[in-house]
Formats: C-alpha cells, sequence, structure tokens
C-alpha cells in the first residue's frame, strides 16, 4: 500500500524541473543530485541536496474537527529542503541560498497546482502552507534546510451518499466562464393563488399560477471579463434578440467521492451589482430569472 506521504513524495518528484545544481538526473558533471524521500532521513547520513516528505498523522488517525453532520478531515504533512553548503565562502554560500530557496519555491509551484482549492482538481476547499528555516551551522559544513507545514484539509459528509457545496462551479453557456463563482442561492416553483367562494366555509380555493423562479450569485470580477466582444461582462444579460433578453444556461456541479451532481437553470439575467469594499475583492452579484423548470442529474 502506497503512504500519503509517499504519494507527495512522487509527486514532487514526477514533476520536478530544476536543473544545473538542482537536477534530479544525474550527469558526468554532477552526482550530488536531488532526491526525494517519504520520511526523514537518518542524521548523520543526509543526502547534500534532498527533499523529505514526513506525514505527521497516519491515514487512520487524521486531525479532525466534528461538526453535526459533517466532519473536517486535515491532512498534516512537514516538507523539508535540505542543502548542503560545501564552501563557506560568501560567494558559494550566497549561491547555496539562492538555491534552497529556488528548491523550497518549486515544491511550492508543484503543490500549489495539484492541490491548489481555485483550480477545481481536487477534494481540498482549504489548503494552508507556512515555511521557515531551521539551519544548521555547528558542524563542520552548514546545512540549509527549508521546511514547509502542510495542511490539507477536506469534508467528509457522514452520509456518504451527500454531495459537497465547496465544489460547485457555475458556468454560462456559449460565453464567460465563472469559475471562481460562490453563494449560488436558487428558488423556484408554482405560486398558488387562493380565492374565497361567497358561502362556503371561508376556507380558501386554490388555483396553480405560473412558474416563477430566481437564482442569485457572486462572482469575482477580473479584467478577462470586460473588452472580450460577444462575452463581455457588458454584454452578458443585455444582448437582445427581436427585443428581449437572450437566454443563458447556468450548470452548477456538486461532487462526492465517487459521483457528481449536476444542475441546468435556463435563465434570463435581470441584474449586474458591482461591489467593492476596502480591503477586499470586487465582485459582482448576479440576479437573474429562471424561466423553465431545472433538472437535476447524477453521474
Amino acid at each position: 500500500m502506497v503512504s500519503q506521504a509517499e504519494v507527495i513524495r512522487n509527486l514532487i518528484e514526477t514533476n520536478w524541473s530544476l536543473t544545473g545544481q538542482l537536477n534530479k538526473v544525474e550527469t558526468t558533471a554532477m552526482k550530488e543530485v536531488v532526491r526525494f524521500f517519504d520520511r526523514q532521513e537518518v542524521e548523520g547520513n543526509e543526502w547534500p541536496k534532498a527533499i523529505t516528505v514526513e506525514k505527521i498523522n497516519d491515514e487512520a488517525d487524521e486531525n479532525t474537527v466534528k461538526h453535526p453532520h459533517f466532519t473536517e478531515v486535515r491532512d498534516k504533512y512537514i516538507i523539508s529542503c535540505h542543502f548542503r553548503v560545501t564552501d563557506s565562502d560568501p560567494t558559494p554560500y550566497s549561491d547555496a541560498l539562492d538555491q534552497v530557496e529556488d528548491m523550497a519555491e518549486e515544491v511550492q509551484l508543484i503543490l500549489s497546482t495539484a492541490y491548489d482549492p481555485h483550480a477545481g482538481n481536487g477534494i481540498f476547499f482549504v489548503v494552508n502552507t507556512q515555511w521557515n528555516k531551521n539551519d544548521h551551522r555547528d558542524g563542520a559544513q552548514i546545512d540549509l534546510v527549508r521546511y514547509m507545514t502542510f495542511i490539507l484539509t477536506k469534508i467528509s459528509s457522514e452520509n456518504p451518499n451527500v454531495v459537497e457545496g465547496f465544489g460547485g462551479v457555475l458556468r454560462i453557456d456559449g460565453g464567460k466562464i465563472y469559475a471562481e463563482t460562490y453563494n449560488v442561492q436558487s428558488v423556484h416553483g408554482m405560486p398558488q393563488l387562493s380565492e374565497v367562494i361567497v358561502g362556503n366555509t371561508k376556507l380558501p380555493v386554490y388555483f396553480t399560477g405560473i412558474f416563477q423562479g430566481r437564482i442569485n450569485a457572486d462572482m469575482f470580477l477580473t479584467t478577462e471579463d470586460i473588452g472580450a466582444l460577444g462575452t463581455d461582462i457588458n454584454h452578458i444579460g443585455t444582448d437582445l434578440t427581436n427585443g428581449e433578453v437572450d437566454e443563458n444556461v447556468f450548470l452548477q456541479q456538486f461532487s462526492n467521492s465517487t459521483q457528481t451532481v449536476t444542475i441546468t437553470h435556463t435563465i434570463k439575467i435581470i441584474n449586474f451589482e458591482v461591489v467593492g469594499f476596502v480591503e477586499d475583492l470586487v465582485k459582482l452579484k448576479m440576479i437573474g430569472e429562471i424561466i423553465t423548470q431545472p433538472t437535476m442529474v447524477v453521474a
């Protein structure tokens, strides 16, 4: 069985692309290549250039935060970049400092690509990273160490069939894709109209009205949203066909460990509101009318 630390170690090694003195492939001119470990190295026998991944808690004993209907599961790792300085003269030492920082940046880049919650390609809705240094200067050679506390947090429902809301994606069919849309709320149905008939016991008689629906969503405003003809934010909701606002299809997707629920809304956008506060990201608040019964599909 492959350990969780080994999974991340393999990810870093497979995607490692630094060359020169930080290559992972041995060459004639360089024998001390970067090596990768899923455990802490043996003290006194460390490889001169190394990346180590340690899982602080094993798979059966993750850190958890219990809620009434779900659990936050937190996997904690320590990922270290180790670089041994063989020459303490100022120039080689400065070069070594730059190279251990390059190693740390490469690790950060690889992990961000694989586990960034914004990318929508993982199951983790919170990723925490924090870098520290732990250099050893008391030996014959200086060991530079940069280590990162890496915490992955996901939601585990008490009911395995429940889908997880943080994975929602909202798209406008045929136009701009809003991958960072959140706080999506929708309501739809048939209103019930009542009427009292004279002479009865004053209990109302009900009649079904026409279908009604409303959807609200928040999204971040980006410069890419402005100036792209046809998909420009200025056009969505205002393009007219025969004097009528065009229809758009909004897709919401939510997942659990095995399946994805897709909710399809056919809407007409009726309002955009720009919200910008000090020390906050600029947001668009969208309001749309749902014009047909939404559909839900499990796949």
